[in-house]
């Protein structure tokens, strides 16, 4: 691993340490499990924004209430 001389001697080791103490297998289960968990709270989400066709849609009380009064204006 060669970094160009841009950095210390003491980085470079600390940097080289770090690299061989990494296993890519675990980084990649590690990785999945967390994708997983990504889609399931997106699986949830998405199910609770459905619109259920067979709920019984209820009026807002200020908005029953316009609608039922009579119209008044200006005589034409």
């Amino acid at each position: 691993m060669d970094l160009g001389g841009e950095i210390s001697g003491q980085t470079r080791k600390q940097l080289e340490a770090i690299y061989l103490s990494l296993n890519p297998a675990q980084l990649k289960r590690g990785i999945d499990t967390k994708l997983d968990k990504l889609y399931h709270i997106y699986e949830e989400k998405r199910k609770s924004a459905q619109v259920d066709p067979m709920r019984k849609v209820v009026p807002h009380t200020v908005t029953s209430f316009m609608m039922q009064r009579s119209r008044f204006g200006l005589p034409t």
